[in-house]
């Protein structure tokens, strides 16, 4: 799936701060020009670049939660799994030889939730 000019810029905007109000504009000054996303990179640069230059004093929000979450609840699985099998939990025993995969699979988890949150942020913020 390719993001368009829009989206991207509207992420960014999202990132950092940016009101609704701000972000409705920005939105409405790009499309005024009625370009495809090659010609407005052409006129504006990066849509990262350009929502940068539209909020300078905007600070990025660092968006780590759902990741920081799957890599603890993924060696959690994986620790647990492995104790239980090996304290003698016959349940576990048959999914004990995949524990790191699944382990692998809650993390992988986390970094997938983290880029939709992400990526949703930019569609919804007008």
């Amino acid at each position: 799936m390719r993001f368009d000019f829009e989206s991207r810029m509207r992420a960014e905007l999202v990132n950092r701060g940016a009101s609704q109000e701000q972000i409705r504009s920005a939105v409405a000054g790009v499309k005024e020009f009625g370009l495809d996303d090659d010609g407005l990179v052409r006129e504006f640069g990066e849509p990262e670049d350009y929502a940068r230059h539209l909020t300078p004093d905007g600070k990025p929000t660092q968006r780590y939660g759902f990741i920081v979450t799957g890599l603890i609840l993924g060696l959690a699985v994986w620790f647990g799994i492995r104790v239980a099998a090996e304290a003698g939990a016959t349940a576990l025993e048959p999914v004990a030889p995949f524990s790191s995969l699944l382990g692998l699979l809650v993390m992988g988890l986390g970094v997938l939730a983290e880029f939709l949150r992400y990526s949703r942020g930019g569609r919804s913020a007008v």
